[in-house]
Protein backbone atom coordinates (compact mmCIF):
# COMPACT_ATOMS: atom_id res chain seq x y z
CA UNK A 1 0.00 0.00 0.00
CA UNK A 2 1.54 3.44 -1.06
CA UNK A 3 0.08 6.53 0.59
CA UNK A 4 -0.41 9.34 -2.22
CA UNK A 5 -0.45 13.29 -1.78
CA UNK A 6 -2.16 15.86 -4.16
CA UNK A 7 -2.33 19.81 -3.69
CA UNK A 8 -5.32 21.37 -4.88
CA UNK A 9 -4.22 24.37 -6.83
CA UNK A 10 -2.92 23.36 -10.75
CA UNK A 11 -3.10 19.60 -9.21
CA UNK A 12 -6.24 18.36 -8.61
CA UNK A 13 -8.21 21.72 -10.17
CA UNK A 14 -7.06 23.85 -12.74
CA UNK A 15 -7.57 27.88 -12.61
CA UNK A 16 -11.45 27.89 -13.06
CA UNK A 17 -11.82 24.81 -10.18
CA UNK A 18 -12.28 22.19 -12.61
CA UNK A 19 -11.26 19.24 -11.79
CA UNK A 20 -10.56 17.09 -14.86
CA UNK A 21 -12.41 13.67 -15.14
CA UNK A 22 -8.54 11.75 -16.05
CA UNK A 23 -8.16 12.87 -12.54
CA UNK A 24 -11.03 12.05 -11.01
CA UNK A 25 -10.51 8.67 -12.53
CA UNK A 26 -7.34 8.40 -11.72
CA UNK A 27 -7.72 8.75 -7.58
CA UNK A 28 -10.98 6.32 -7.64
CA UNK A 29 -7.92 3.68 -9.16
CA UNK A 30 -5.77 4.80 -6.77
CA UNK A 31 -8.15 3.46 -4.13
CA UNK A 32 -9.27 0.72 -6.05
CA UNK A 33 -5.90 -0.74 -6.20
CA UNK A 34 -5.87 -0.54 -1.98
CA UNK A 35 -3.53 3.03 -1.82
CA UNK A 36 -4.68 6.20 0.07
CA UNK A 37 -4.71 9.31 -1.48
CA UNK A 38 -4.93 12.33 0.64
CA UNK A 39 -5.08 16.13 -0.06
CA UNK A 40 -2.10 18.00 1.14
CA UNK A 41 -2.26 21.99 0.49
CA UNK A 42 -1.50 25.01 2.33
CA UNK A 43 -4.44 26.01 2.21
CA UNK A 44 -6.09 26.05 6.05
CA UNK A 45 -9.27 23.87 6.37
CA UNK A 46 -11.64 26.25 6.06
CA UNK A 47 -10.78 27.11 2.84
CA UNK A 48 -11.22 23.49 1.62
CA UNK A 49 -15.14 23.62 0.93
CA UNK A 50 -15.67 22.75 -2.40
CA UNK A 51 -18.04 19.82 -2.92
CA UNK A 52 -16.76 18.87 -5.99
CA UNK A 53 -13.48 17.70 -4.04
CA UNK A 54 -14.47 16.50 -1.12
CA UNK A 55 -17.42 14.18 -2.48
CA UNK A 56 -13.87 12.59 -3.88
CA UNK A 57 -12.34 9.37 -2.47
CA UNK A 58 -9.82 10.71 -0.23
CA UNK A 59 -8.61 9.09 2.92
CA UNK A 60 -7.53 12.27 4.86
CA UNK A 61 -6.66 16.17 4.24
CA UNK A 62 -3.54 17.51 5.40
CA UNK A 63 -4.06 21.49 5.58
CA UNK A 64 -2.38 24.63 6.28
CA UNK A 65 0.69 23.31 5.90
CA UNK A 66 0.78 20.47 8.01
CA UNK A 67 -0.97 22.20 10.70
CA UNK A 68 -4.14 20.57 9.96
CA UNK A 69 -3.98 16.37 9.91
CA UNK A 70 -7.61 14.85 9.18
CA UNK A 71 -7.59 10.83 8.65
CA UNK A 72 -11.12 9.85 7.76
CA UNK A 73 -13.08 12.74 8.98
CA UNK A 74 -11.35 12.54 12.26
CA UNK A 75 -8.61 15.24 13.39
CA UNK A 76 -5.85 14.17 14.72
CA UNK A 77 -3.44 16.69 14.77
CA UNK A 78 -4.11 20.86 15.18
CA UNK A 79 -2.14 23.12 15.75
CA UNK A 80 -3.26 26.56 16.08
CA UNK A 81 -1.91 30.05 16.91
CA UNK A 82 -2.78 30.98 20.99
CA UNK A 83 -4.99 33.79 21.20
CA UNK A 84 -2.35 36.48 22.54
CA UNK A 85 -0.48 35.74 19.32
CA UNK A 86 -3.52 36.27 17.22
CA UNK A 87 -4.29 39.81 18.55
CA UNK A 88 -0.23 40.28 19.25
CA UNK A 89 -0.27 39.90 15.29
CA UNK A 90 -3.33 41.76 14.35
CA UNK A 91 -2.34 45.07 16.99
CA UNK A 92 1.07 44.70 14.77
CA UNK A 93 -0.29 44.73 11.53
CA UNK A 94 -2.90 47.44 11.96
CA UNK A 95 -0.65 49.44 13.57
CA UNK A 96 1.30 49.59 10.00
CA UNK A 97 -1.75 50.07 7.85
CA UNK A 98 -2.31 46.58 7.01
CA UNK A 99 -5.10 44.45 6.85
CA UNK A 100 -4.92 40.57 8.63
CA UNK A 101 -5.87 37.87 7.70
CA UNK A 102 -6.16 34.56 9.80
CA UNK A 103 -7.31 31.47 8.67
CA UNK A 104 -8.75 28.82 10.28
CA UNK A 105 -9.87 25.41 10.67
CA UNK A 106 -13.58 26.77 10.23
CA UNK A 107 -12.76 30.31 8.81
CA UNK A 108 -11.00 33.20 7.32
CA UNK A 109 -11.13 36.11 9.91
CA UNK A 110 -10.75 39.35 8.19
Amino acid sequence: MKHVFFDIDGTLWDRRSVIPQSTIDAIYKLRENGHKAYINTGRTRGYITAPQLLSLPFNGIIAGCGTHIEIDGEVIFENLIPENLATRAIDITSRYGFRSILEGPECLYM
